[in-house]
């Protein structure tokens, strides 16, 4: 993000929404994104910081300011954080899918595949407990895809598994 007062005090500059899903991801300003919602926590900053660092050339966002929390549940666990970071110019599979031939859509599927290959080579922190799934701040995983109401954070489970139980939820 370029730190002059042209990008950050751009007058003509209009706020978009990118995405909302558990989480508002708002295009702020033409280099910054900012990310908020219930699901935001120090773990999005742990994990982008860790991609960056082991994967250098997956596209990953600068973090300009970590999470911080807004609202809390009762016992004090995080609920509601935000999160500022670069943007990273590009489309959505949403937003082109339907206007690529069979060969691009292909060569997408094997561009995604070699992203999400060069992430699952990023090193597991050494602090992390082994066994299951866990964010990288050591916080149980909680995506529905991954977890369920009776187990938010299984135990681990081979490629295979872990796909047929995300394809069936």
């Amino acid at each position: 993000m370029s730190d002059t007062d042209d990008d950050r005090d751009d007058p003509d500059w209009v706020q978009r929404e990118i995405e909302h899903k558990h989480s508002v991801i708002l295009h702020h300003k033409p280099n910054l994104v900012i990310k908020a919602g219930y699901n935001v926590r120090p773990s999005a900053t742990a994990a982008l910081k860790l991609i960056r660092r082991h994967a250098p050339t997956v596209p990953t966002p600068v973090v300009h300011r970590p999470c911080e929390y807004y609202h809390f549940y009762e016992r004090g666990t995080p609920f509601y954080g935000k999160i500022d970071m670069s943007y990273i110019d590009g489309f959505t599979l949403k937003e082109v899918w339907d206007d690529l031939v069979d060969s691009q859509k292909h060569r997408m599927c094997q561009d995604i595949w070699h992203l999400i290959s060069q992430i699952r080579d990023v090193p597991r922190p050494e602090d992390l407990p082994s066994g299951h799934y866990r964010t990288t701040d050591g916080f149980p995983c909680l995506d529905m895809l991954v977890g369920d109401h009776r187990n938010v954070a299984p135990e681990v489970m081979d490629d295979e598994t872990l796909r047929t139980r995300i394809i069936d939820r």
